[in-house]
């Protein structure tokens, strides 16, 4: 799989991998580079102040129209099957998917490791407030960590939207005031994850 770092309009994209020539129209890089790139990721370095909040930010090409993949979010027993990454298990302890209501999810670790988890050895647990929602265009979201460890603390802003394109749509994360515990390796293996597993539920559900 191969990753584009950003797309950036009549910037020069080049394809050398897949001939030696170049485009310097930005739609077509835009197709071409979403049709090779179906995960396009950019983890967002330490920030050189550190009073500077840390952002975090993926995006993923899906072969499913905005309004299924905003679906797999509002339906009830949807998203504890996809969010948790691929070495956890989710469950739902209370879901009002509204703007302005939450939801609360355990996210457990499949295999514990010693101190892995925030909420306890090999758990998570995560409040999750819905403060904006546009049908099938974009999710807010306001996101407690339940842990007495200070480096969790703090509310971790996360936007979702659905941009659609030729081919499906491309789903992007961005996560803004992340957790100093949280590191940034981890945090886009996880978000990554995530987004593979809300492609692969969509498109089976599809």
């Amino acid at each position: 799989m191969r990753y584009a770092k950003s797309l950036r309009p009549n910037m020069v994209l080049n394809l050398a991998p897949f001939g030696r020539w170049t485009l310097r129209n930005s739609a077509a890089q835009r197709r071409l580079a979403l049709r090779w790139a179906p995960t396009l990721s950019r983890l967002t370095t330490k920030p050189m102040d550190p009073m500077t909040p840390r952002i975090d930010s993926t995006s993923r090409l899906i072969s499913a129209s905005p309004e299924t993949v905003y679906r797999a979010f509002a339906e009830p027993g949807a998203v504890e099957r996809w969010l948790p990454p691929g070495d956890m298990t989710g469950k739902m302890l209370h879901f009002d998917f509204r703007e302005g209501g939450s939801y609360r999810m355990r996210l457990t670790y499949a295999e514990p490791q010693q101190g892995r988890g925030k909420t306890s050895e090999d758990s998570d647990e995560v409040e999750v407030r819905l403060t904006k929602l546009e049908d099938g265009r974009r999710i807010e979201q306001e996101i407690n960590f339940e842990s007495k460890d200070p480096a969790f603390s703090g509310v971790m802003r996360m936007t979702w939207t659905f941009q659609p394109e030729d081919e499906g749509t491309l789903v992007t994360i961005r996560a803004e005031n992340v957790p100093a515990g949280i590191r940034p390796e981890e945090h886009d293996a996880g978000l990554n994850s995530s987004l593979e597993n809300l492609a692969r539920f969509v498109e089976a559900e599809g």
